[in-house]
């Protein structure tokens, strides 16, 4: 499920090679989004699929790794440290864990707001205005005027309409990514396509959330869940989901706001 991985489990050796393919055809680079937390690459098809990973790293540090798989189009990436040196890497996979550089550019970002990363789509949570994501979510908030009524009005409708898929659970693969289209029209899926859809819809919305993985004290297994941003508040509430959805189709009372000290998060996008 868990699709960025640190570089130390995947325990990556990585070849550096002398000459990166800045000038290349084949890697494109769009780093004109960098401001509102985006960078974006694009590798066209010449390159197998499952061989190439994205590296994101803020001042060198903390490298994050990501399949890419999207080849002729673009694909974003979330940059979310603040200001700064971001290094935007690619790797090419040469035999079992062993990746070569194959591309790497730096951007300056000299301004960044706190919030907007947490309106764009990025690759784990993908929405446009035109999808069907954002357009239900439109029309869940159709006449609502408070930005919190329509946190509630979507959490409702995902809570109501989406039940846990346990079976893809077990089976659920590394580098899985959620996909809105297919949430809704099964009506299912893990706690990675909660969040994700939540995140979709409510960032579509112009409201900043977060799609947060990690633990909650109340199971020991990796999760998904979100953190709303709420303006009048100036501040984030937890809200998971996938926790609230079993509650709600069990006949229990479902409180939308979670305490933030019960859980522990190891990756925020």
């Amino acid at each position: 499920m868990r699709k960025i991985l640190v570089a130390s489990l995947l325990s990556l050796s990585l070849i550096c090679t002398s000459g990166f393919a800045f000038a290349d055809a084949a890697i494109v680079y769009d780093f004109d989004q960098a401001e509102t937390g985006v960078v974006r690459v694009k590798l066209d098809d010449r390159y197998e699929a499952d061989t190439i990973k994205i590296m994101v790293a803020y001042e060198g540090q903390n490298p994050e790794f990501y399949d890419y798989d999207r080849f002729a189009e673009f694909e974003s990436y979330g940059i979310d440290e603040g200001i700064g040196t971001y290094q935007i890497g690619i790797y090419q996979n040469t035999s079992g864990n062993s990746y070569r550089s194959i591309g790497m550019k730096t951007v300056e970002v000299d301004e960044l707001d706190s919030l907007i990363p947490y309106l764009s789509s990025v690759q784990s949570i993908r929405w446009d205005a035109k999808d069907e994501a954002a357009e239900l979510a439109l029309a869940l908030t159709d006449g609502i005027e408070s930005d919190w009524a329509k946190v509630q009005a979507v959490h409702q409708y995902i809570i109501e309409n989406i039940t846990y898929d346990y079976d893809k659970a077990k089976t659920v693969q590394t580098g899985y990514l959620p996909d809105n289209a297919a949430t809704l029209e099964n009506g299912n899926g893990i706690c990675y396509d909660y969040s994700s859809l939540m995140a979709s819809m409510l960032r579509s919305l112009s409201i900043p959330t977060k799609l947060v993985m990690g633990y909650s004290n109340t199971k020991d297994v990796y999760h998904a869940w979100n953190e709303v941003y709420d303006a009048e508040r100036e501040e984030w509430i937890l809200i998971d989901s996938t926790f609230d959805a079993s509650l709600y189709q069990h006949g229990f009372a479902v409180e939308m706001e979670r305490d933030l000290a019960e859980y522990r998060v190891e990756k925020v996008y």
